[in-house]
């Protein structure tokens, strides 16, 4: 199966998501009659079957990729400890970015919009940490590519 999938796999995931976009303009166009306005079409819940197919195909797709992930670890080990240690380094620059945010202080505009949006201090934090840590491997990939070409260019 996995070589099967292997070759043809975007193949056969192209395949399936064009079924089901095709299964969802079907069901849409003929109950779309003659409802002119979009208070009509969205009280008719005619694009319930999109959405949902939707969902499934997503849950499948996530599935799968943890799925085949997890075996290519199995299976290599060795051929899969350089993603193990990049995830691992990403998880300490996100905790090191989570420790050094800080929630917002009152009189801050962003404060009151937390409030407005009822956004506890564990929530700003997580998001701050998390912008932090995008930042932080943003520069690394940055000064990596300008290394990277510098050494090229040297040798």
């Amino acid at each position: 199966m996995y070589n099967t999938l292997a070759k043809n796999g975007t193949t056969i995931a192209f395949g399936f998501g064009a079924l089901i976009v095709a299964i969802f303009l079907i069901s849409v166009f003929t109950q779309i009659g003659d409802r002119s306005t979009i208070d009509e079409l969205v009280q008719t819940n005619i694009f319930d079957p999109g959405l949902y197919l939707t969902i499934i195909l997503a849950v499948l797709c996530a599935v799968a990729i943890i799925g085949f992930g997890l075996f290519h670890i199995v299976t290599d080990l060795k051929g899969a400890l350089k993603g193990l240690i990049g995830i691992g380094i990403l998880a300490v620059i996100f905790f090191v970015a989570y420790a050094m945010a800080t929630p917002e202080a009152a009189g801050n505009p962003i404060y009151d919009t937390m409030v407005k949006f009822e956004i506890t201090d564990g929530v700003s934090k997580f998001v701050s940490g998390a912008i932090i840590a995008t930042l932080a491997t943003l520069a690394i990939a940055v000064i990596s590519l300008i290394g990277s070409a510098i050494l090229n260019f040297i040798k």
